[in-house]
C-alpha cells in the first residue's frame, strides 16, 4: 500500500512538472511574441528621426517671402537719366494709328499698333554706340530745363499728337506737342525718335541703330 502511494505521487510529481515546464513554455512564447524588439514596424509609418534629406523637395513648406516659381524676372533697371523713347498718334483714325519706339538699355523696339491696340508690327533693333551716347547726351542736356506737360494743342484740327518719353535723375515724364512742332528744348530728342522710327521700319542701318538680322521691311 505504502508502495502504491509512493508511485502515485511520484507520477503526480513527474505530471506536475510536466504542466508546469508547457506552462512556462508557453508563457516564454507569449512573451517573446509580445516582445516590442520583434514587433515589426510599418515602412509608411512616419517617424520622427526621418532624414530631412529623404523628403520630396515638392513636399517642403514655401517661405511666405519665397518668390512664387512663376514669378516674372523684375525689369531691368532705367538710367536715372535717360531717352527712354517716344511716339506719334492720331485719334481721329483708324487702322495703323499709333507709332511708338521704346529704348531699354540698348535695346530698342518700333511698334504699329491702333487706336483698339491692335499690333501691326514690332521692329526691334539696336542701338549703335554713336546712338547710345547721343540718347544720353540729349536726355542729360534736359536736366533742370523747365519742361511743359503739353506744348499747344496736339491733336486740334486733326493733326497728330508726338511725345518723347524721358526719366531725368529719376523722375518720368512724357511732354506732348503737336507732331512736327517739337519745343525747341525737345527737338533733339524728338528727331532722334523720328529717325528711329524710320530706320526700324524701313529695317535700314544708321548711325544710331542697327535692325534686328530677321527684320523685315513694313509698308503701310
Amino acid at each position: 500500500m505504502r508502495k502504491t502511494m509512493r508511485v502515485g505521487v511520484a507520477l503526480g510529481v513527474l505530471a506536475c512538472m510536466g504542466a508546469c515546464q508547457a506552462f512556462d513554455s508557453d508563457t516564454g512564447r507569449r512573451d517573446a511574441d509580445l516582445g516590442t524588439s520583434d514587433v515589426p514596424i510599418a515602412a509608411d509609418v512616419p517617424g520622427t528621426d526621418v532624414p530631412a534629406a529623404d523628403v520630396p523637395q515638392s513636399d517642403l513648406p514655401i517661405p511666405s517671402d519665397a518668390p512664387a516659381p512663376d514669378a516674372p524676372i523684375a525689369d531691368v533697371p532705367l538710367a536715372s537719366t535717360a531717352l527712354l523713347g517716344g511716339g506719334t498718334s492720331y485719334g481721329e483714325c483708324v487702322g495703323q494709328c499709333v507709332r511708338n519706339v521704346t529704348i531699354v538699355g540698348s535695346v530698342v523696339h518700333f511698334r504699329i499698333t491702333g487706336n483698339d491696340a491692335m499690333l501691326y508690327t514690332d521692329q526691334p533693333g539696336t542701338l549703335t554706340e554713336a546712338g547710345r551716347a547721343k540718347a544720353d547726351g540729349i536726355a542729360a542736356a534736359l536736366v533742370g530745363v523747365l519742361l511743359q506737360d503739353v506744348y499747344g494743342c496736339p491733336g486740334c484740327a486733326d493733326g497728330g499728337v508726338s511725345r518723347v518719353d524721358l526719366s531725368r535723375e529719376g523722375v518720368a515724364s512724357s511732354p506732348t506737342y503737336g507732331t512736327g512742332s517739337a519745343p525747341g528744348a525737345l527737338v533733339p530728342a524728338d528727331s532722334m525718335i523720328q529717325d528711329l522710327m524710320v530706320a526700324l521700319k524701313e529695317c535700314t542701318a544708321t548711325v544710331d541703330v542697327t535692325p534686328d538680322p530677321d527684320c523685315h521691311a513694313f509698308f503701310d
